[in-house]
């Protein structure tokens, strides 16, 4: 097994995204997988109503890229949108979302198992250490009380952290992991307090996956991602957490090159004009007739 390489997963803000997208395809869109990746995410994890409900995420739909860049660039993100066709928009949604501990952590160094030392944070306050019975996990886990931003209506945010030898290599399934972490918490007094390292990311995680997800609009048109892009920021230390992260998609219309109708018998031509009770003209053309005219 080659060295384990640090690799973050968020689905809300994908969500958001493809929620957003309503805007120009309609309400109530059905997502159809093209590869098994899509099909987890969308049985599994794509939960509109939870994205709707996460007031620190902001959307934004164009199609100009140039008008989504931008808005990019503004947030702190350099991942960009190419130049969208007649055919495609795009959509942007990026979660901002800063937690303060309950009470200021201590710094400190971390000296680790690499025999480095890290710069690192000892908190108490709100903290417990516990472990999950039954899991096959070693290590315990550390469940931390945030504050809670003046008027949110979100709800209370927790922190969990826990050592780990052997992560599931596949996204999905490490989101599976900590969840049941979470669910199956049992308190542990054999510690007080947590120490661990600071943390300043910036990641661009390969959503490449999502190509080829396609839906239909209100009017039946078929419609798919042409562009998928995200870029993932944290920043942990003695204050708190700072996590950003960035969804950009391009969609675009596939609808299939529709065959002209041929009209290559003899046919009807009439003209009608409003107010009168026939038509103009009436006439059955065949070939004999069928020429270039010298000028209208």
């Amino acid at each position: 097994m080659g060295v384990l390489q640090t690799r973050t997963v968020t689905t809300y803000t994908l969500a958001n995204a493809l929620l957003a997208a309503e805007e120009i395809l309609g309400k109530g869109r059905k997502w159809l997988a093209a590869n098994r990746t899509q099909d987890a995410y969308l049985k599994d994890f794509f939960l509109p109503k939870e994205a709707l409900a996460i007031p620190e995420v902001e959307s934004k739909t164009s199609w100009d890229n140039e008008v989504l860049n931008a808005f990019l660039r503004e947030k702190g993100f350099d991942i960009q949108l190419s130049p969208f066709d007649s055919s495609t928009f795009g959509v942007v949604s990026i979660l901002d979302l800063l937690i303060h501990w309950l009470v200021k952590g201590e710094k400190r160094t971390l000296n680790a198992v690499d025999k480095k030392n890290y710069p690192a944070v000892f908190l108490k306050h709100g903290v417990m250490v516990g472990r999950v019975s039954g899991a096959g996990h070693e290590y315990p886990i550390a469940r931390i009380e945030t504050q809670k931003p003046d008027g949110s209506e979100a709800g209370k945010t927790v922190v969990y952290m826990t050592p780990c030898d052997n992560p599931p290599e596949d996204g999905f399934d490490l989101i599976r992991l900590v969840t049941r972490f979470s669910n199956c918490f049992t308190l542990d007094h054999e510690y007080e307090g947590v120490t661990f390292p600071m943390i300043d990311l910036d990641v661009k995680p390969n959503v490449s996956w999502l190509l080829q997800m396609s839906t239909t609009d209100q009017g039946g048109q078929p419609w798919e991602i042409s562009q998928a892009m995200q870029q993932t920021k944290l920043r942990l230390n003695e204050i708190g957490v700072h996590l950003k992260d960035a969804m950009a998609i391009g969609v675009r219309c596939i609808s299939l090159p529709k065959q002209p109708f041929e009209i290559d018998r003899p046919f009807l031509l009439w003209v009608t004009r409003q107010g009168l009770s026939f038509p103009l003209f009436t006439g059955f053309l065949r070939p004999d007739v069928w020429k270039e005219p010298a000028a209208l």
